[in-house]
């Protein structure tokens, strides 16, 4: 097996809980309880997968390989310091507001996601949306069910991530293609050698990678044509919980694209009340000039 796929899903403000491929305590793992092991970690005899990434669609790739292939030796580098990816939580003692994905959404007709969202529910990871959702895009109003985290939305993925070996501040670089392996170098110059790979990096990210040559001028030229959207965020604190009729909101102006009462949406830690801002992209992209 010598293998180099790619994975990248769109989470921003929800997140779209739909598969392409693949009574327990209430505390969710955290990144400090996962295993990691040093850079020798390729050297087991069987074969060896490297996830790039420990987002959502990473953390839900490890579940269904641990689960599939249990003798697969399964690593995973992620770049930045934690678990979750474009699940960005905002953390100040126990109290907890989401600045990324604010809710997951499972559709009525996507069999292969609802026994993982059934797996959270269980264990209460997750729960149902509370209050009311304003002016939400037309696919998102129809027939499905959407969930918050009750500790901070990254909780997901640090779930479906506990028992993966993972390795944080750790880039991928370079990566060499041998006959029957992959030789990977981080951004330190260190070297380990795998069986097969799988990206689940934004694409654009893909380009700054040595591909040795394996992706064609075509690709790269389509990946070039991908364009992150800069967005600005702020949080508002408040001692009391406001009167509104509504959680979450969506706006179509040039300046707020998205709102909503973080604890509110979760009832959780109504002491203090967060509300969150999304800013447009058209707003944010005029800091650029």
């Amino acid at each position: 097996m010598c293998d180099v796929t790619h994975s990248d899903p769109s989470t921003h403000p929800h997140l779209e809980a739909s598969l392409q491929t693949p009574k327990a305590s209430l505390q969710t793992p955290s990144t400090d309880s996962l295993e990691t092991t040093p850079p020798e970690e390729t050297s087991s005899p069987g074969m060896s997968l490297l996830v790039v990434g420990a987002g959502f669609t990473g953390s839900v790739l490890c579940k269904i390989l641990r689960t599939s292939a249990p003798a697969l030796a399964l690593n995973v580098w992620e770049k930045s310091r934690g678990i979750g990816g474009r699940q960005a939580v905002k953390r100040d003692g126990d109290l907890t507001c989401d600045m990324g994905t604010q809710y997951i959404t499972c559709f009525r007709e996507d069999e292969r996601f609802k026994k993982y969202v059934k797996e959270l529910k269980a264990i209460d990871v997750i729960q149902r949306l509370e209050g009311k959702i304003v002016d939400a895009p037309p696919r998102f109003s129809g027939d499905c069910k959407h969930y918050v985290a009750r500790h901070g939305m990254n909780s997901t993925s640090k779930y479906f991530m506990s028992g993966t070996t993972v390795h944080f501040q750790k880039k991928v670089a370079s990566l060499k293609v041998h006959d029957k392996r992959i030789e990977v170098c981080n951004d330190e110059g260190r070297r380990s050698f795998f069986d097969g790979m799988i990206f689940t990096i934004p694409a654009p990210q893909l380009l700054d990678i040595d591909m040795d040559g394996k992706m064609s001028e075509e690709v790269r030229e389509n990946i070039r044509k991908i364009e992150f959207t800069p967005r600005f965020t702020a949080i508002m604190q408040f001692d009391y919980v406001p009167e509104f009729d509504w959680t979450l909101k969506y706006y179509r102006n040039d300046i707020i694209s998205f709102t909503g009462w973080d604890n509110i949406k979760r009832m959780h830690g109504m002491e203090i009340v967060f509300h969150y801002l999304l800013l447009s992209i058209s707003y944010a992209k005029s800091f650029r000039k």
